[in-house]
């Protein structure tokens, strides 16, 4: 009985692990500045990755996108990144709508958490 029980639990734990997924993006641009984004697709937030610290955004997933969104702060202003899918390309940029500018442009690879 008690092996059942455990192997139960054991393999629940892989069922849990698959709803509440994490992904990593990590993405470089041309000049070798590396920055990172979490993704938690369970909370639709996102988390980027700098230096300074994390900045918390909101998520959307496309078929073919990345899209986040981070809301402007007294140190910052309001960000939108895009990254696409297939090629990994991204483009991060910030300012006031509708005259955004693109801060940052990089490749990305997708590590899964």
């Amino acid at each position: 009985m008690k092996l059942v029980l455990i192997t139960v639990f054991f393999l629940s734990s892989f069922a849990f692990e698959g709803v509440a997924q994490v992904l990593k993006l990590r993405c470089m641009d041309a000049t070798g500045t590396e920055k990172s984004f979490l993704i938690f697709k369970e909370t639709k937030k996102v988390q980027f990755s700098s230096i300074n610290g994390g900045t918390l955004g909101s998520f959307r997933e496309t078929s073919t996108e990345y899209l986040f969104k981070f809301p402007k702060s007294d140190k910052r202003s309001e960000a939108s990144v895009k990254v696409d899918k297939n090629s990994g390309m991204m483009e991060f940029e910030t300012g006031n709508l509708p005259y955004l500018s693109i801060l940052w442009t990089a490749n990305c690879s997708e590590i899964a958490r």
